[in-house]
């Protein structure tokens, strides 16, 4: 699969005038591929609502916009909604804050006078920039004490990291809300600033670093319901996922040579052998056709890789893909797979 193409299909979904609510709530629905958790409450005491990089600007207090429009003062669950696929692996698709149960019907940019960052023709800005991989909620005394929490930190922690050192471990005990793969270190917090009752939601965002857009979403009578913040459209991924799978839907892994692996070149013989049980083997040898014994003698001429890889560059192996074990095909002068009849018998 092409994870360039993915990404330039996302970034027209971020670059988006206005999002779909069925779009957005597409998002947080539960399904075999998507889910959706509430990360915790965000305690906002004055209404007002910063969102930004929470390791590379909120500490700073740079690039990290407080919203023009405020809510009522109270504690709002945030919510996270997740993609996982074989193409893009576990994903925060969206984050938003509920302020009630009603769902979006429509949006509008969460705009904020920011004098540090482009404005819109009207003179005000409604996204933020993300350095870090990460984002976050957090109200905007949270945002100043954290900042002091930093600054601390940090005069005590002279050669420590913040994410490293402090933040990571904390994300890691996250992981078991969710169950993903057991080796998933997590991706979100719900972290009280210390000697405060002010917290901060963060979180992985989307695809990593970039520019991204929030949203006021309101409700059927007009009432705010929802801050959103789109980050992946799991329609995107949901689609690659299913032309992912028309490849192939077995173990993922082959062996092939370095010829095709390093140099590039065409697969010219395959055949399926028992898989290993040493990692994912869907059981498939790949290899150019010249490869001799003393070149085969050499293990650093072979390497693991992905089959939907070598699918992708040799898209002439896959209707051979589902074939048994004991299968072995060669190209021919005319670009076409045969049996390797010769190979065969000798089975």
């Amino acid at each position: 699969m092409d994870l360039k193409k993915i990404l330039r299909q996302n970034y027209k979904y971020l670059n988006m005038h206005l999002p779909d609510p069925d779009v957005i709530g597409r998002q947080f629905a539960e399904t075999d591929t998507r889910s959706c958790i509430t990360a915790g409450l965000i305690n906002i005491p004055s209404g007002k609502i910063v969102i930004g990089d929470p390791l590379s600007y909120i500490c700073q207090k740079d690039f990290c916009p407080v919203f023009i429009r405020t809510v009522a003062e109270g504690k709002y669950p945030v919510e996270l909604a997740y993609t996982e696929s074989s193409v893009a692996g576990i994903r925060i698709s969206a984050a938003r804050i509920k302020f009630n149960e009603k769902p979006a019907v429509r949006y509008e940019p969460a705009l904020a006078d920011f004098s540090d960052l482009p404005k819109d023709s009207d003179g005000f800005f409604d996204g933020f920039p993300v350095y870090g991989g990460m984002l976050a909620f957090i109200s905007e005394e949270g945002a100043e004490k954290y900042g002091e929490f930093v600054r601390k930190w940090q005069e005590e922690n002279v050669h420590k990291k913040l994410y490293d050192d402090y933040f990571a471990p904390i994300l890691a005990e996250n992981a078991g809300d969710l169950i993903y793969d057991e080796e998933w270190e997590g991706d979100f917090a719900n972290w009280t600033i210390p000697d405060t009752d002010l917290n901060m939601v963060m979180a992985v965002s989307g695809f990593g670093n970039g520019f991204y857009r929030a949203f006021w979403g309101r409700d059927r009578d007009g009432g705010l319901c929802e801050l959103t913040v789109p980050m992946i459209n799991s329609d995107i991924i949901d689609n690659a996922e299913s032309d992912y799978l028309k490849i192939w839907d077995g173990a993922e892994y082959c062996i092939v040579t370095n010829r095709i692996a390093v140099d590039g070149c065409k697969v010219g013989y395959m055949y399926r052998d028992i898989p290993s049980e040493t990692f994912s083997d869907s059981g498939w040898r790949f290899y150019e056709g010249s490869e001799n014994g003393a070149y085969m003698g050499n293990f650093n001429n072979i390497s693991i890789m992905s089959i939907y890889k070598v699918a992708e560059k040799n898209p002439e192996i896959i209707p051979f893909l589902h074939m048994d074990t004991e299968t072995a095909l060669y190209r021919n002068e005319n670009g076409y797979f045969e049996n390797d009849v010769n190979l065969l018998n000798s089975w």
